[in-house]
């Protein structure tokens, strides 16, 4: 094989023209070059509850959603795990978590996973839990919520 046809098979290749190759390689997310599920996933915290809003972008099988409390954190009725099934094209979901705050600060982590494209490919989302010593503080500060749900304490500036 001459080096011209080598050069043009690996520029080819490289820039996914070659065929059997494109439209095949999973996307990359542009924040940290990993690759990622085309989920998003949007959570509101409200006294125990987190409201989960998934949407998958587009076709996809075998999607599950997996939730797992860290820090102490825990789901009211243990570990959850749903089949979402098969996705044929853009869907919302939505979901509604119940679960215990434990006394410091602690996170649930939520991974939608599935075959997107015929690759295994997953989204994973943390959503920070307030422990519960943070609420019952002895700070005279009024409590107040921020745009996303987030506790927000307003101190006096003396």
């Amino acid at each position: 094989m001459s080096l011209l046809k080598i050069c043009l098979f690996l520029g080819l290749f490289a820039t996914g023209m070659f065929p059997g190759c494109a439209g095949n390689v999973p996307t990359r997310s542009a924040a940290d070059g990993k690759p990622a599920a085309p989920v998003q996933v949007e959570g509101n915290l409200s006294g125990g509850t987190l409201v989960l809003k998934l949407t998958i972008n587009g076709p996809a099988t075998s999607v599950e959603l997996v939730a797992a409390g860290l820090g102490g954190v825990k789901h009211a009725g243990g570990s959850f795990q749903q089949n979402l099934g098969n996705v044929l094209s853009t869907s919302s979901f939505s979901r509604t978590l119940q679960y215990e705050a434990a006394e410091q600060e602690g996170s649930i982590t939520v991974q939608v996973r599935g075959l997107f494209n015929g690759h295994m490919m997953s989204k994973v989302q943390d959503f920070v839990i307030p422990g519960t010593s943070f609420f019952n503080s002895k700070s005279s500060a009024p409590l107040q919520r921020g745009a996303e749900g987030e506790p927000l304490v307003i101190l006096p500036a003396d």
